[in-house]
């Protein structure tokens, strides 16, 4: 394997974990020690990213959009009513828990530290409870692959 090629996929895992996570530890036949190894990194370094430095892109993508309203008036639709009641229905009814346990599956790590750090202040509170969750899912996934390649083969 080439040392890019392993750089690029762990940049990627960091951003959408969920599909290109099992699509290296498959591609590369990892064992649990490995795919752990390598889940739990591209889970940091998406998570440090985007919870530390994700308000300096909010800031940024902010004064941008309100330069932008002043010079013309708005067109943009906001986000559906339904897309709002869900956030505020996981952050209400889940937490922190639920925001960090959906981030790497349903929703990308990227949104998930961007709701958590909008909702929750506490930047290495986040920073814990995502680690955990993107814990459990490098495990979770790890052992279903195996599972699956245990029965195809």
């Amino acid at each position: 394997m080439h040392f890019l090629e392993y750089i690029g996929f762990l940049l990627l895992s960091s951003v959408k974990f969920f599909f290109f996570y099992p699509v290296f530890i498959t591609k590369e036949n990892y064992n649990f020690f490995e795919a752990m190894t390598f889940g739990l990194t591209s889970g940091f370094i998406g998570t440090v990213t985007f919870t530390f430095f994700g308000d300096l892109l909010y800031k940024f993508f902010h004064n941008l959009k309100l330069k932008r309203e002043a010079q013309q008036p708005s067109k943009q639709k906001s986000p559906s009513v339904k897309q709002r009641r869900w956030i505020i229905k996981l952050r209400n009814g889940w937490g922190l828990w639920g925001i960090a346990l959906l981030s790497p599956v349903l929703i990308t790590i990227p949104f998930g530290c961007f709701l958590a750090t909008r909702y929750y202040h506490n930047k290495h509170k986040i920073l814990g409870h995502f680690m955990l969750a993107i814990a459990f899912w490098s495990a979770f996934i790890f052992l279903f692959k195996s599972a699956i390649v245990g029965l195809v083969s």
